[in-house]
């Protein structure tokens, strides 16, 4: 637990993620509760936006904004929980969507999602999705765990080609068996 108490490569804990934290952890209810309350904070706040950030955008400058998309809420959730001494860890997967009603289910559609692990009282570990307001239950895939997305990344390796120029096409599909 301790490397995810830590600072890593995109999530240093600041005096300024443990303000925006310490209001949902005033002591008077659960760990799990108040974890609940924060990931609630980080969902309203912040909006979700596809353009506001980059990869290797700061931190500071996520919270600044308060835009950013799925990773970005996770590293803010993260360096939050991490700046007030919870250890907390990236996890990266899939989600089953959900079509809006009347729609038709869409395959292949899926992208890779980022939601947050929290360790709790005991040594039991949660995940929670700040994105979308919601624990991670059966909908969610576990790809992999890290400390931040550097950890993690979907598409890391080499690839030797003689070809002049080359894409990557990737189709996801997420559906309960």
């Amino acid at each position: 637990m301790v490397e995810f108490s830590l600072d890593s490569p995109l999530v240093k804990r600041s005096q300024q993620l443990a303000d925006y934290a310490r209001s949902s952890f005033d002591g008077n209810i659960s760990l799990a509760d108040s974890v609940n309350a924060f990931c609630a904070r980080v969902h309203v706040d912040f909006e979700f936006d596809a353009t506001a950030t980059e990869v290797d955008t700061p931190l500071a400058d996520v919270l600044k904004m308060r835009k950013g998309v799925c990773q970005d809420f996770a590293h803010v959730m993260i360096g939050s929980l991490r700046s007030i001494g919870l250890s907390a860890c990236y996890v990266s997967g899939y989600l089953e969507t959900e079509p809006p009603p009347g729609q038709p289910r869409l395959t292949g559609v899926d992208r890779t999602h980022a939601w947050v692990g929290v360790s709790l009282d005991g040594g039991r570990w949660i995940g929670i999705d700040p994105t979308n307001n919601q624990l991670a239950g059966p909908r969610y895939v576990t790809a992999a765990r890290g400390r931040d997305y550097s950890d993690v990344p979907p598409l890391k390796g080499v690839i030797f080609t003689d070809a002049e120029e080359s894409r990557l096409t990737v189709s996801v599909d997420v559906a309960a068996q």
